[in-house]
């Protein structure tokens, strides 16, 4: 299981190793997923000695846990700062242009969910309980949006939590198998389909600004 766990290197020289294993590591474990990565190959490709990676993270699951950990920090403070001044629909839009320009942690995570369906995978706790966790966060969303007259309310919230959760991870997937899928516009398409206006405003959308 993939507890939370947190013990960071407050010596500069240490710190910096210690991002640089985290840094091999998320490749590694994008390319080969977790159990296709080999902790001894992690070591080596971060030019750190295995003893050095265990000294900063003691086992393979504390390292796939940190790994998770520092993308999901990321990932929630570029979307919480989007939400401070946009729409849900237009936070997702620039989240999707975000993983448009750097896709490497959509594929970490995709290759994690998928290997974590195995309830034996470290991480399997934490993906089921990342997506509850994403479904109630939409399905309250949508309440929310339906309550200011901007979402069509003949849909319970947490249907379309799980509708959107869906699309997001199936255009990502098809983005990282099929290059020329522009999941942006896809994703504008879907909120268009469930807009109380009854009408698409996909072009309303100009883009984001920043990072």
């Amino acid at each position: 299981m993939v507890a939370r766990h947190n013990q960071r290197s407050h010596h500069p020289r240490g710190q910096a190793r210690r991002e640089r294993v985290l840094d091999t590591a998320s490749k590694a474990f994008a390319d080969r997923g977790f159990r296709g990565a080999a902790l001894a190959a992690i070591a080596a490709e971060s030019e750190t000695s295995l003893t050095g990676v265990l000294h900063h993270f003691q086992s393979k699951d504390r390292l796939l846990q940190a790994v998770i950990e520092h993308h999901e920090k990321q990932a929630a403070e570029r979307f919480i700062k989007r939400l401070d001044s946009a729409s849900l629909r237009d936070a997702l839009l620039c989240v999707m242009e975000d993983n448009d320009r750097d896709p490497a942690p959509v594929q970490l995570f995709l290759v994690l969910a998928t290997e974590a369906i195995d309830a034996a995978h470290p991480a399997h706790e934490y993906f089921v309980n990342r997506y509850r966790d994403a479904r109630e966060f939409f399905a309250a969303a949508f309440e929310r949006e339906q309550a200011e007259g901007r979402v069509r309310s003949d849909v319970e919230p947490h249907r379309l939590g799980q509708m959107l959760v869906a699309v997001m991870d199936g255009l990502l997937l098809q983005r990282l198998l099929k290059h020329d899928v522009d999941y942006v516009e896809a994703l504008a398409s879907f909120f268009d389909s469930i807009s109380a206006a009854g009408e698409a405003d996909g072009s309303n959308f100009s883009g984001c600004s920043g990072s």
